[in-house]
């Protein structure tokens, strides 16, 4: 073959290589993707996605995660016997999302210092208390007055660190259990510590919103925000609405919930509210007895103390009431809930 015949063929060869390079690399499918992490399931008599990820993983809240790797079920709440369905083999996580950094989304909604909070007894064991006023022995105290402050063994106060002084408004149960939870509190003021003592701390009350008594306790003062930056959670976290500031809880009420630090809640948590669908047992066929619960709401943290939190309620489809449980939301479920805020990828 000459060397001009052996030309001719190298630029369609070349072409059809280009052309090879340039068509899209088709999506894997759904099974595809997962290959390995799930197995096929086929749904039984009175199964539903929450039936299913409360036997496989304990944990029936979940569910969502199913439907998304299911793209053939129309309505998450039916699904029918003899369907095939994709199961993961272990409890599914949070995703890709949880990979990619979180845009920064900003509340304007200032944090003031006088939020109630509740405390629980595990506060309580770290909590100072004002145990007198060192002029004139004054039992009710304002701007400026210095008092005698005391902490528990093996908590240290420095120089020029402030508190919120606080006095308890009412103890409540708690709503799920009946047991005992916390109690309310009401900050009445800030002191500063001034000087340290051979057995206490002496320190001057900087700011009083109300009157300030000897004995009431004291915490730290939290980092003021003029803004909240809305943080996605790290885990599967639930709780429960424990107590409100009023009796009808809706949009912008204050409300408390009973996660906090040593769950892993930080300022700037998102939490959906659900309510538990509780359906008369006349009305019920089939042996599902208990159903996924459905969302209510939408609330944010603005302080959190040891086991319990203080939120903003910000969206209310229906009346909420202490009881109803609330769950963390992650990056994941950020990213869907914010995707016309975020974009594509987010920035």
């Amino acid at each position: 073959m000459s060397i001009r015949k052996k030309m001719g063929i190298a630029p369609l060869v070349i072409f059809a290589l280009i052309c090879f390079l340039l068509i899209p690399l088709r999506s894997f499918s759904t099974e595809e993707a997962n290959q390995g992490k799930t197995y096929k399931y086929e749904v039984k008599k009175g199964d539903t996605l929450w039936d299913i990820c409360k036997e496989k993983y304990n944990d029936p809240l979940v569910w969502p995660k199913l439907w998304e790797i299911n793209p053939q079920i129309e309505n998450p709440h039916w699904i029918y016997p003899g369907n095939q369905i994709l199961i993961y083999y272990e409890k599914p996580g949070t995703g890709e999302a949880e990979k990619r950094p979180f845009p920064k989304l900003v509340l304007n909604y200032p944090i003031s210092s006088e939020i109630n909070f509740v405390s629980t007894p595990e506060d309580v064991a770290r909590y100072g208390v004002i145990v007198a006023g060192r002029i004139e022995q004054k039992v009710m105290l304002s701007e400026g007055d210095l008092v005698y402050v005391e902490f528990p063994e093996g908590v240290n106060a420095e120089i020029g660190s402030r508190y919120q002084s606080f006095a308890t408004i009412r103890s409540f149960d708690h709503p799920v259990t009946g047991e005992k939870f916390g109690d309310l509190n009401k900050v009445t003021g800030i002191v500063e510590i001034t000087e340290k003592a051979d057995t206490c701390y002496i320190a001057k009350v900087v700011k009083s919103f109300s009157e300030i008594g000897v004995g009431e306790r004291l915490r730290p003062l939290p980092i003021k925000l003029s803004k909240i930056t809305l943080v996605p959670g790290h885990q599967d976290l639930r709780g429960y609405i424990v107590y409100s500031e009023g009796p009808l809880i809706g949009d912008h009420v204050m409300v408390f919930i009973d996660v906090g630090k040593k769950q892993g809640v930080q300022v700037g948590n998102y939490f959906d509210i659900l309510k538990e669908d509780v359906i008369p047992e006349r009305e019920i066929i089939g042996r599902t007895r208990v159903f996924p619960p459905y969302k209510i709401g939408e609330l944010i943290v603005l302080d959190v103390q040891e086991n319990s939190s203080t939120a903003l309620v910000l969206k209310s489809m229906k009346e909420i009431e202490p009881g109803e449980m609330v769950k963390l939301l992650t990056a994941d479920d950020l990213y869907h809930m914010f995707s016309n805020v975020v974009g594509v990828g987010g920035h």
